[in-house]
């Protein structure tokens, strides 16, 4: 079986992924930045080559999922551009064949700092000699997860009333964690790295007061949705970007959808429908 390097195994699905590779015996490496707690750690860092170099020897798949999404410019681009950029030298010096990188369904609909600096960082993978596969999934949620979906539910859980920007009738395609690493584990085991990108996303898209909705039908409770008008959100909006404030309020007014017909071309990949992965979920 192929040695796998994982880089971003302590995040949410980086974590996740590893987790179920191991489970099935996959040859498995994780990157991790602290000290090793298991024999299928080795430590390392996407800004310093070296211990890359070293972590990637008798490597055969490199399975990219680390990378910072919110933080400053110089952030973004010290990890998820140099840093990709250190990764895929470190890949052809010790003669990797192939990667698969997580990218972002974002570079789709927006140009913020996060989404260029995946785009740039696609552009290293794609100029690489590697063979590649880059997934540019939606949301993607799971059981244990500390942000997106996950704090919408504990939000839901413990608030009586919740503050929507807009009309909340902005679509969604969130995609359930494991749809992902079995699209991901089809890859491996078909050895079909066929150096395109795909966007990924769950089975159907869902507007924000559906998914609160049926997040609060699946917990039991009413939760009154304070709507925030339009007009203070582009205020708002002025605001972040005189005071270069990271952060994008399109998210909340974007209908941020895609079609998986590409993807099911490629692989078979039959994500589940957002009421059973919330099930799953809550």
């Amino acid at each position: 079986m192929n040695k796998i390097l994982i880089t971003g195994s302590t995040g949410d699905v980086g974590k996740a992924l590893s987790e179920h590779l191991l489970k099935e015996k996959y040859d498995v490496l994780c990157l991790v930045r602290g000290e090793k707690k298991t024999p299928y750690e080795i430590r390392g860092d996407l800004t310093d080559y070296n211990s890359l170099s070293k972590a990637t020897e008798n490597i055969k798949i490199v399975i990219h999922v680390a990378g910072v999404i919110k933080g400053s410019r110089q952030a973004l681009r010290d990890v998820n551009i140099d840093g990709t950029r250190n990764l895929i030298r470190a890949c052809e010096e010790n003669a990797v064949e192939k990667v698969v990188f997580i990218s972002t369904l974002d570079l789709k609909f927006f140009n913020t700092p996060y989404s260029e600096s995946k785009k740039k960082a696609e552009k290293i993978i794609i100029n690489s000699n590697l063979n590649y596969i880059i997934l540019r999934p939606s949301v993607i949620y799971g059981k244990g997860f500390h942000k997106d979906l996950s704090s919408l539910v504990k939000l839901l859980k413990n608030a009586p009333l919740i503050p929507v920007i807009g009309s909340g009738k902005n679509l969604y395609q969130p995609i359930y964690v494991h749809d992902l690493i079995l699209l991901i584990k089809e890859i491996i085991i078909k050895n079909n790295f066929t150096n395109e990108a795909y966007f990924v996303c769950g089975a159907e898209p869902i507007s924000l007061n559906e998914l609160i909705d049926l997040i609060c039908n699946r917990l039991s409770k009413k939760v009154v949705k304070l709507h925030v008008p339009n007009l203070v959100v582009k205020i708002v909006s002025l605001f972040t970007v005189l005071f270069s404030m990271n952060i994008n309020l399109r998210n909340f007014t974007t209908d941020k959808i895609c079609s998986n017909e590409e993807i099911k071309k490629a692989y078979d990949f039959n994500p589940i429908s957002v009421k059973e992965g919330i099930n799953k979920l809550v």
